[in-house]
């Protein structure tokens, strides 16, 4: 059997993910600097999207948008 092969944005690898972490949407986020991949394949399963983009990103595509670390960092808590 060939191995099957899943990558960004596609659902099914954000989900095994979760599986693998034993989370549930509502119990994870996903941070990312691309809004193709990863910022939409997060919202397509249902998981709260953060997209890192220091020069800032366009509006209404993630649920939040941070410029720096310390940023994600007060966001996370």
């Amino acid at each position: 059997a060939r191995p099957i092969v899943i990558g960004k944005p596609e659902p099914p690898l954000f989900e095994l993910a979760l599986q693998r972490m034993g989370l549930s949407v509502d119990e994870a986020a996903m941070v990312g600097d691309s809004v193709d991949s990863d910022v939409r394949g997060a919202r397509r399963v249902g998981m709260t999207a953060v997209l890192f983009a220091p020069k800032g990103g366009p509006d209404g595509v993630a649920h939040y948008v941070v410029k720096s670390m310390a940023q994600l960092r007060r966001l996370l808590g």
